[in-house]
């Protein structure tokens, strides 16, 4: 297994026990958890599949297919450097998450 994707997989990790995973990312804050979490692995230049990210929440994380879909969406969208727009404002994640 590579470093980036121990790297992806901590990030999901992190993302599963942040969200209601009942609803995925459909509430405005978790969504805007999703967002930041991938702009943050794009800007320290963590490569990822969008298709990986799919497939470690729902067999790993027993994520439902749709709420996967919805975050593989947002992961897309980042890689394909698109400026998201988080429904709320304000920062996530703390400021030192990559390094921890």
């Amino acid at each position: 297994m590579k470093k980036t994707n121990n790297v992806i997989f901590a990030a999901l990790d992190d993302l599963s026990n942040k969200v209601n995973l009942g609803t995925g990312i459909n509430h405005p804050y978790d969504k805007s958890k999703a967002i930041e979490l991938f702009e943050i692995l794009i800007q320290h230049g963590v490569d990822y599949s969008p298709n990986d990210v799919f497939e470690y929440l729902v067999t790993s994380k027993k994520w439902s297919r749709k709420h996967a879909e919805d975050v593989k969406k947002v992961s897309v969208e980042i890689l394909g450097g698109k400026k998201v727009t988080k429904p709320t404002s304000g920062s996530c994640w703390e400021q030192d998450i990559f390094d921890q």
